[in-house]
């Protein structure tokens, strides 16, 4: 294979069985890679982005310019929308038999309702655990506990946080090292909607706020 079109068909019927097994919040892309920026072929469910290409964007910034950088898979990248929804997106290239990139399928799942729904519970049952008993092997899954601490002890959606909101949620997560998690940063950056600039000023009114 040389190009997407050879195999547009098959093509097609991924996508439609893919969006069929996923059901209506996942965005199901098809791109084209052989131009200066990827074109987008085929879409199920654009409603969810508008099947903007940023989020394709976004993988390749999280990623080191993937799939022509480090030459890693991006699985699970948490996109924060304008529109206030968070995505959990992957993708997977599709390269032509010289081995070079032509194609990206991406999977964009609108886990907003879930996350408000995962609130919704851990507040009904009001366990909040114990932060010194937190144990993980996985250095990134000690990151994802403590967000989700952090979170359900602020109680509001991502995009419907305060500015004060994000300031303890940054203080809470600093008074318990998640900054010394590589790439923490951009984790939380992404969560909240802001850039690494507000994100660092935030965590500078964080760090002088009296205990």
């Amino acid at each position: 294979m040389k190009t997407i079109e050879e195999e547009r068909a098959f093509f097609s019927s991924l996508l439609t069985l893919l969006s069929a097994q996923m059901g209506s919040n996942t965005e199901v892309v098809l791109y084209d890679l052989t131009g200066s920026a990827p074109k987008l072929i085929d879409i199920r469910n654009g409603h969810i982005s508008g099947g903007a290409a940023g989020i394709y964007d976004d993988l390749l910034c999280a990623q080191g310019n993937w799939p022509f950088g480090s030459g890693q898979t991006p699985y699970n990248i948490i996109c924060t929308m304008e529109s206030g929804l968070v995505l959990r997106c992957s993708a997977t290239c599709i390269y032509s038999d010289e081995g070079i990139p032509i194609g990206c399928i991406c999977l964009n799942q609108d886990i907003t309702r879930t996350l408000d729904a995962e609130r919704l519970i851990h507040n009904l049952n009001q366990y909040h655990g114990d932060p010194g008993s937190t144990f993980s092997s996985d250095i990134n899954g000690v990151l994802e506990n403590l967000i989700f601490e952090a979170s359900n002890k602020i109680g509001v959606p991502y995009n419907e946080m305060t500015k004060e909101n994000r300031i303890e949620f940054i203080r809470f997560l600093d008074q318990r090292g998640a900054f010394l998690v590589t790439k923490a940063g951009d984790r939380i950056c992404s969560l909240l909607g802001i850039s690494k600039y507000t994100m660092y000023s935030y965590l500078d009114i964080a760090r002088n706020i009296s205990v």
